[in-house]
């Protein structure tokens, strides 16, 4: 997820889709490998997003500030989630 945003040139929440598509694929190899058990979905789509948001800062100022990747994350994520609550 790192080098996805890092890689990523345009605006932060036009890459959220793309690692929700990702994190899909990443639960479903959980689930196989758990028998089905949910044991770490929220942390991997937590830490998936953090790091997209890391590489996003690193590309953007040349350093990883965490003020930066929480504002990075906040970006990437509002307006979708904001939306999926709504529903």
């Amino acid at each position: 997820m790192f080098v996805a945003g890092y890689s990523w040139e345009a605006a932060p929440e036009t890459l959220f889709p793309l690692l929700r598509e990702r994190g899909k694929k990443t639960e479903e190899k959980m689930f196989a490998a758990t028998g089905g058990v949910n044991t770490h979905k929220g942390i991997i789509f937590t830490i998936g997003i953090l790091a997209a948001a890391a590489g996003i800062s690193l590309r953007n100022s040349g350093k990883i500030e965490s003020e930066d990747v929480c504002r990075i994350s906040l970006e990437m994520t509002k307006k979708e989630l904001e939306q999926d609550l709504r529903k």
